[in-house]
């Protein structure tokens, strides 16, 4: 094989093996080609970096807003008081909109994930929040396999048989 047939097509996602079948590597099917999306939910305006459609069969399904995230969420805000002072940790967060919405009432949120571009993307989500809640909200987050309870020894305070710190688990 020539140099120059492989660096083509291993920039454009496809690889072959030495027995010619061609396959694709994780890159192929990455789409970070967020928008800005804007959602009230309330009284607040939270802005998220999404995507508008999910795109490919590759697991990144927290890069959408799913419309059971909006539901949960318009739950949240009409039962606020349920969140109130507690701190949250939250499985799966994707990118991190309902997150965001809790830290208007809690003292203190964990959002996970398992998927590092997902991780990504929330991070940004968090960072480009300029007023969240009433100040002093503590946001974390961080990688959780869904499949390995070992992974939760990464979460502080959310071991296996543990309701931990946190009051909540959404």
């Amino acid at each position: 094989m020539s140099g120059a047939w492989e660096e083509q097509h291993l920039t454009s996602g496809m690889m072959e093996s030495e027995t010619d079948e061609t396959y694709f590597d994780a890159s192929f099917f990455v789409d970070e080609s967020y928008v800005t999306k804007e959602f009230v939910l309330g009284p607040h305006t939270i802005k998220v970096m999404c995507l508008q459609a999910s795109s490919t069969d590759f697991d990144l399904t927290g890069q959408l807003i799913w419309p059971g995230a909006e539901l949960l969420n318009n739950y949240l805000v009409q039962n606020f008081h349920i969140l109130q002072g507690l701190s949250v940790i939250e499985l799966g967060s994707g990118v991190g909109l309902t997150g965001l919405l809790c830290a208007h009432y809690c003292h203190h949120v964990v959002m996970t994930d398992h998927n590092a571009t997902v991780l990504k993307v929330m991070q940004r989500n968090v960072d480009s929040q300029t007023a969240v809640g009433g100040g002093g909200h503590i946001f974390q987050h961080h990688f959780l396999s869904y499949a390995s309870a070992c992974s939760l020894g990464g979460v502080p305070g959310a071991g296996v048989g543990q309701r931990g710190p946190f009051g909540t688990h959404l």
